[in-house]
């Protein structure tokens, strides 16, 4: 998982499968009814998964002065991954709401970026 910005980074295998991941997540990390301690879980066992996986993955940052991409540790790696949960919270708020509604509709999402 790479961080940083642009199509780059976005479009890295490993920073889409990381997407993925939390987008899974989203929903249950945003809920009323989940704690703090465990949104921290949520966040750690995202982390752990890519970590875990095989080939493992890493949480990578570029060294400027080096040109190197190097590890950023656990610590910075929940952090990423608690913000990255947060991201496009209202999307994802729409989406948690109509998972609660009764009558199964399609609520009328759109995505923050694809608003003009």
């Amino acid at each position: 998982v790479l961080s940083g910005r642009g199509g780059g980074v976005h479009g890295h295998p490993g920073n889409k499968r990381y997407r993925t991941l939390v987008n899974s997540m989203k929903a249950e990390y945003l809920s009323s009814k989940t704690r703090k301690t465990q949104k921290t879980h949520i966040a750690a066992n995202i982390a752990w998964t890519i970590r875990q996986s095989n080939p493992p993955g890493r949480f990578l940052k570029v060294d400027a002065s080096a040109g190197m991409w190097c590890k950023i540790g656990d610590k910075a790696a929940l952090r990423k991954t608690a913000q990255a949960l947060r991201e496009n919270s209202g999307y994802s708020l729409c989406w948690r709401n109509m998972l609660a509604r009764d009558d199964g509709g399609t609520p009328e999402c759109k995505s923050r970026r694809s608003v003009v």
